[in-house]
């Protein structure tokens, strides 16, 4: 039911363009033009290479190539989907099953992806802006909001939204994301992060790195829209 007039109206928004604009001109991190000189950048296009070619590597799984679109919600180390299912109903740790879903997490974090932001400030090649958005929309197009393992731990959520708002600062100019409707689902979609993880923060009886990482997602989030009554709260 979020639709652009609503959507604006929470935001305290007239117009969506000048709403693109207003945030792109609030950087929340290093600009790339400040970034030193001697800031070796080969080992930084190899991982753009990688991330070009979907290829991640973590939690032990050595180098793997997924296909798009991306299957976000399996465990590609052991081939294991979790359904598309409210998280509350699915099974996170089981034990009966050599799966583990943290591999759908960290996938779906999408820090893999800032190698190909920073290789597209670098050198300004719109291809790798393109991948990027076309990533987006993909996970956009497999997650609806609270169904499947990946709305299942609110972590996650808020580390994906960071990951998010650094890739916009990255690509926001580019020729491949300016287009109405991208940007629209865009903003839809960070909105909606943060909405989630104000309303699930991981309190527990001893505060870690889960609530912390809850917190800091909102204020990135919160500072990224620096407009409307949630975000300026968040």
């Amino acid at each position: 039911r979020l639709d652009e007039t609503n959507l604006l109206s929470l935001l305290d928004a007239s117009e969506l363009d000048e709403l693109w604009r207003q945030i792109a001109s609030r950087p929340l991190f290093v600009p790339p033009a400040a970034v030193a000189p001697e800031v070796p950048v080969e080992p930084l296009r190899k991982r753009a290479a990688r991330a070009r070619r979907l290829e991640v590597d973590f939690l032990g799984s050595c180098p793997s190539a997924l296909s798009f679109p991306i299957n976000w919600r399996t465990d590609f180390k052991s081939g294991h989907t979790w359904p598309l299912a409210p998280p509350s109903t699915l099974s996170v740790l089981d034990l009966k099953n050599p799966s583990d879903i943290k591999v759908p997490w960290e996938l779906s974090r999408l820090q893999w992806l800032l190698p190909l932001g920073q290789a597209y400030a670098l050198d300004g090649d719109d291809a790798d802006a393109e991948l990027i958005r076309r990533v987006i929309e993909d996970w956009d197009d497999a997650n609806p909001i609270c169904r499947g393992p990946n709305w299942a731990c609110t972590m996650d959520v808020a580390l994906r939204a960071i990951s998010l708002v650094w890739l916009f600062h990255a690509c926001h100019g580019s020729p491949a994301w300016n287009n109405r409707g991208f940007r629209f689902r865009f903003l839809r979609l960070l909105f909606v992060h943060g909405v989630f993880t104000h309303r699930h923060l991981e309190w527990s009886s001893i505060n870690g790195n889960h609530l912390t990482s809850n917190l800091a997602g909102l204020v990135v989030i919160g500072l990224f829209f620096s407009c409307g009554k949630q975000p300026m709260g968040w």
